[in-house]
C-alpha cells in the first residue's frame, strides 16, 4: 500500500541541463553530408547519431529529497517527484528517447529532400534536378482579352443570312435587360399571394420594372412594404422568365417569375410562400454563363461583375467560333497570309464539339470548375473534362432543354 511506504521509498526523477557531446570535429565530418542532402551518407557516418542525440538525460534521486516536496528548484536544477516505479520509469524514458530518434530522423529526412524552397518536388531522379511545381491559382492566360471580341453583329455585315437564323433561336434572347418590347408578361398592377405572410406586387412605369414584398397581419393590415428595381429579365420567355435585382455588382432573383403556359406570376422556382430567402438570393456564375452572350466577370471573384453587367445578351457567334477580331482582321488584310484563326467546328473532334453544347446542356447531379479553373475559363474547342467536373447519376443523364 501507498500509505505505508516511507519517505524515502518514493523515487525522484532528476533532469540535468543537457550535456552535450558533439565536438566541432563531428559537425565537420557530417556537413558534407548535409550540405550534398544525401541521406545514406548522413546517416551511415559513425557521428551521426552524436549529432541527433547530444543530450544525456538519466533518473537519480538526491540526498533529502521526500514525497512531500513536489517540486522545487535548486541551483537551476528542477526537481521532480514521482509515484512511478522505477522499471515503468525506464520504459517510458526509452520510449520517449524512441519517439524522438524518430522525429528527428523525419526532420533530417525532410531537409534533406526538400527542395530549398516552399515548394514540392514532384519528381526527382538521383543526382538530378529538381523540378518544381508552383500550384496555380488560376489557369495559364488563355482566355482572350476583352478587346478580342467584335460581337454578333460585326459577323452579321458578311453573314447576315446565317445570322438572321440565329436570331429566331430561343438562344438569341435567353437574357435581356428590361424592359424590353417583347412582351412576354404581363407587367400590370398585380398582387400576388402565395399563402403566408408575404405578398408580392408587380408594377412598371417611366422609371422601369418594380417587384415588391409586402407583410399582411391577420387583420388584413399592411406591415411593410419594399420595392425593388429589376435590372435584367433571364429566359427566353418560350416557358417563362426570372428576374433579377442587382446590388453592387451582385445580382439576386427575385421570388417571383412568369409562367408562360400558365399566363400569370407565381413564385419562382424552389421558392416556398414565406420563403426566408426572399430578395436575397444571388444569381450564380453558371447561371450567367449560359443565359448570356458575355458578361463583364471581375477576375477572382465569384458571383460579381461590372458595368454593364451584360457585354453582349445573346448566345451569339462567338461563344462557338471564339474571339472573332483576328479573323475579321484576317478577312479585311489586303494581303492575309497563313491560316484564318476563326474556329472551324468542322474541324474539332467529336467530344470538343459536342462540349459546345454540354457545358450547359450537361448539367449533371453537380459539376465544378477544376482546381484552378472558373466557370469562365471554358473556351470553344475545349473538351468539357478538361474545365469541369461533372457528376451524373448512374445510367442517368440531366438533360437542360432551353
Amino acid at each position: 500500500m501507498r500509505g505505508n511506504r516511507s519517505p524515502g521509498e518514493y523515487p525522484s526523477a532528476v533532469v540535468n541541463k543537457p550535456q552535450f557531446d558533439v565536438s566541432a570535429s563531428d559537425v565537420d565530418a557530417v556537413k558534407p553530408a548535409l550540405l550534398s542532402r544525401s541521406l545514406p551518407a548522413f546517416l551511415g557516418h559513425p557521428a551521426h547519431r552524436r549529432c541527433l542525440f547530444p543530450a544525456r538525460i538519466w533518473h537519480s534521486r538526491p540526498s533529502g529529497f521526500t514525497s512531500r516536496s513536489r517540486s522545487r528548484a535548486h541551483k537551476g536544477v528542477q526537481y521532480m517527484a514521482s509515484s512511478i516505479p522505477e522499471k515503468r520509469r525506464s520504459g517510458l524514458a526509452r520510449a520517449v528517447v524512441v519517439v524522438a530518434a524518430l522525429a528527428a530522423v523525419a526532420a533530417v529526412v525532410f531537409f534533406l529532400t526538400r527542395d530549398g524552397t516552399d515548394s514540392f518536388s514532384s519528381s526527382r531522379k538521383p543526382g538530378g534536378p529538381v523540378a518544381v511545381v508552383q500550384p496555380a491559382s488560376r489557369p495559364p492566360a488563355r482566355r482572350p482579352a476583352d478587346e478580342s471580341y467584335v460581337g454578333s453583329a460585326k459577323c452579321a455585315e458578311c453573314h447576315d443570312d446565317i445570322a438572321e437564323t440565329y436570331a429566331e433561336h430561343t438562344m438569341s434572347y435567353s437574357i435581356a435587360e428590361v424592359p424590353d418590347d417583347r412582351g412576354v408578361e404581363t407587367v400590370e398592377e398585380t398582387e400576388l399571394r402565395p399563402g403566408g405572410v408575404c405578398v408580392y406586387r408587380v408594377r412598371k412605369d417611366e422609371k422601369g420594372w418594380w417587384h415588391a414584398e409586402a407583410a399582411i397581419d391577420e387583420n388584413g393590415e399592411q406591415i411593410y412594404e419594399q420595392w425593388f428595381p429589376i435590372s435584367l429579365a433571364i429566359g427566353s420567355g418560350t416557358r417563362g422568365r426570372s428576374y433579377a435585382v442587382e446590388r453592387d455588382g451582385i445580382l439576386f432573383r427575385s421570388p417571383i417569375s412568369w409562367y408562360s403556359g400558365a399566363g400569370k406570376w407565381d413564385l419562382s422556382p424552389g421558392y416556398q410562400p414565406d420563403d426566408e430567402r426572399r430578395f436575397h438570393s444571388r444569381i450564380t456564375d453558371e447561371c450567367l454563363a449560359c443565359h448570356a452572350g458575355r458578361v463583364s466577370d471581375l477576375p477572382d471573384t465569384k458571383q460579381r461583375f461590372g458595368t454593364p453587367i451584360v457585354l453582349e445578351a445573346a448566345i451569339g457567334c462567338e461563344r462557338c467560333h471564339g474571339a472573332g477580331k483576328a479573323h475579321v482582321e484576317y478577312q479585311e488584310a489586303e494581303d492575309p497570309t497563313g491560316d484564318d484563326p476563326i474556329l472551324q467546328l468542322s474541324s474539332l473532334e467529336a467530344d470538343r464539339q459536342n462540349a459546345l453544347c454540354a457545358q450547359c446542356h450537361l448539367v449533371g447531379a453537380s459539376r465544378i470548375p477544376r482546381y484552378g479553373y472558373s466557370t469562365w475559363d471554358f473556351l470553344p474547342g475545349d473538351r468539357l473534362d478538361e474545365v469541369f467536373i461533372t457528376f451524373v447519376h448512374l445510367g442517368d443523364t440531366v438533360y437542360n432543354p432551353t
